[in-house]
């Protein structure tokens, strides 16, 4: 009997990893994860049939991809999970292109779109749809930025690292409201990176933003695309989107394809924008390239299985008929996330609990609670409680 070919997810360790191994476990698909933290609550998922630590394939991917290949008799399908391992698939890709199938641009085109001051600078050249924006590598640049720029503003690094994460206390990027704030904030964050970027703040809610969710195969041509709405992101203003609606939005769907098949893009990703509420026109704010985004699975929420028309394309294996919108306004939540972005908003007066109730009306995914994998939410829901647990009762307790 022929078995389907294995794939390798970069980075089950995170929330998007463990959803993504869900789906395609579900679908019948041999998942082998790889995970820099094997102790991470979403490795005790159930829809991976094993873990592999990040340190065995780091140097040399080839060994496990090779016997994988043996032992299914088909060559495995990677696909990556988080941006550090996107550079990693990036510099291995002739290696791994030996004995593995995976969609991913070319290096250029990966840099230009994941190195947000290169993409910047890209769009500024193109007449793209973007924000005023400044790249600042000195105090001084900083202070005549500080005088000269309109606020607020945003503050962003062109690659996030572990460095960039532990300055900011673990904030993607930091929204300033005035000058003396940002030199505060800015100057010592330009001895964490080389480059500096200050973008004006897009006027309106976390509800204007807007994504385009998207795979293309290896002519660029579009195999399935959906548009969404964040209605919240925890933290506000500058967080990761905790509930997303699926919407029809031809302006996005339109540029996105546009801009990314204008670079010959290869793969999924995910292209946000953000409506200004002055002016009403969509404004770029990031791409999220070679990788799978947080909430990706609100395409399978709404019949377009995303993850599946990527492994399919990728192993050379005939399409999903399901990579259309069947139905529409589904939604995609994090739990965990959005519980505490509500409270935070009801706290701030600007959303009742009646108002909340009806945001979670209708069809939706969970990214974290799923009742044929409950595992994972329930091990990080004893992290939490014990890592608020001194050492000394946390030892008393488990010594019982």
């Amino acid at each position: 009997m022929k078995m389907n070919p294995p794939i390798v997810l970069l980075g089950t360790d995170c929330l998007t990893g463990l959803q993504t191994s869900r789906i395609l476990w579900r679908k019948g698909v041999p998942v082998i994860g790889i995970a820099a933290d094997r102790r991470s609550p979403y490795c005790r998922t159930r829809s991976a049939l094993q873990t592999v630590p990040t340190a065995e394939i780091i140097n040399n991917p080839r060994p496990l991809l090779l016997g994988l290949q043996e032992k299914y008799g088909a060559r495995p399908v990677v696909l990556a999970c988080t941006d550090e391992f996107v550079w990693w698939l990036d510099d291995h890709c002739d290696a791994i292109r030996d004995c593995a199938d995976f969609l991913l641009p070319s290096s250029d085109t990966l840099q230009l779109l994941a190195d947000k001051a290169r993409f910047y600078r890209y769009a500024m050249e193109h007449h793209l749809p973007l924000s005023e924006t400044r790249f600042v590598t000195h105090a001084e640049d900083l202070k005549q930025a500080a005088c000269e720029m309109s606020f607020p503003l945003i503050l962003k690094p062109p690659r996030r690292t572990s460095e960039w994460m532990d300055a900011t206390g673990g904030f993607k990027v930091l929204k300033v409201d005035d000058a003396e704030t940002l030199i505060e904030s800015g100057t010592p964050l330009l001895a964490v990176v080389d480059e500096l970027i200050l973008q004006a703040w897009v006027p309106g809610p976390d509800i204007n933003t807007r994504e385009l969710s998207i795979c293309l195969n290896n002519q660029s041509s579009l195999l399935a695309g959906i548009a969404l709405r964040k209605i919240r992101q925890w933290p506000p203003d500058v967080g990761t989107g905790s509930l997303s609606v699926e919407m029809q939005e031809d302006d996005v769907m339109n540029i996105g394809l546009e801009l990314l098949q204008k670079l010959n893009y290869i793969g999924v990703g995910q292209l946000e924008f953000k409506k200004n509420e002055v002016d009403s026109k969509m404004y770029l704010i990031e791409m999220n390239a070679g990788r799978v985004a947080l909430n990706f699975p609100l395409c399978e929420a709404c019949g377009v299985e995303m993850m599946y028309t990527y492994y399919c394309a990728a192993a050379g294996l005939p399409l999903p008929e399901t990579r259309t919108v069947t139905r529409p306004g589904s939604k995609w939540i994090c739990w965990k996330r959005d519980l505490v972005s509500a409270y935070v908003h009801w706290r701030l007066g600007d959303l009742t609990v009646r108002e909340w109730l009806a945001s979670l009306r209708g069809h939706k995914w969970s990214s974290d609670i799923q009742l044929d994998d409950p595992i994972p939410v329930l091990a990080d829901i004893v992290r939490k409680i014990t890592s608020r647990i001194s050492p000394k009762a946390r030892k008393t307790l488990l010594n019982r």
